[in-house]
């Protein structure tokens, strides 16, 4: 990899022609969510915003700890996320759950890495977007099944 594509203020907000257009179709459409679209647009934006600077700062400085620290909130959000859409579940299937998602995420991830990827399980580059994308798809397995 030869390192981040730099995005320009004016290209981020090309991304925004594209709110203009879902606003028009909601408006089309007699959907009154204008201010729900709105603000969540706003947090997404104050999200990319922060973990762009965290990831540049881990990218830039990659260290063991940065990296395992990052690795860990990610899995901390996602069962999180997940739990938040199930309240209704006792505290033991809960626990199950949360075990599960790290047990399993945290295997494919060591075994993408070392085995498939041969990198480092440290390396910020192959770790952090694979994670992601694992526990995205975990988050999305456990929550619909």
């Amino acid at each position: 990899m030869t390192g981040a594509a730099a995005i320009g203020i004016q290209r981020f907000l090309v991304i925004y022609l594209l709110l203009l257009v879902v606003l028009a179709l909601m408006k089309r459409s007699k959907i009154s969510q204008t201010k729900l679209l709105l603000t969540a647009s706003l947090r997404m934006t104050v999200q990319l915003v922060i973990a762009g600077f965290l990831l540049t700062y881990i990218f830039e400085n990659p260290h063991p700890l940065f990296t395992a620290g990052y690795l860990f909130a990610m899995m901390g959000f996602a069962i999180h996320r997940v739990l938040s859409k199930n309240r209704d579940l006792n505290t033991g299937f809960k626990i199950s759950i949360g075990l599960s998602l790290s047990f399993s995420g945290l295997a494919v991830l060591v075994y993408f890495v070392a085995a498939v990827v041969n990198q480092s399980l440290f390396n910020p580059q192959y770790v952090i977007p694979l994670s992601g994308m694992i526990f995205g798809n975990a988050m999305t397995g456990v929550s619909l099944g």
